[in-house]
């Protein structure tokens, strides 16, 4: 009942589950950390 009386607390629990996903499943994070990967094994000593 509270999710269907509060527009607000709505809109909160949306902002706070996209930011979970693109921080944890976002196609940004997989290329960042893809770069990451190759830069280390290209570069070692780094």
């Amino acid at each position: 009942m509270d999710l269907i009386e509060s527009k607000e607390l709505r809109d909160r629990l949306g902002a706070n589950g996209w930011a979970h996903v693109k921080s944890k499943f976002h196609y940004e994070r997989l290329a960042k950390d893809m770069s990451n990967l190759y830069t280390s094994l290209l570069n070692p000593e780094l």
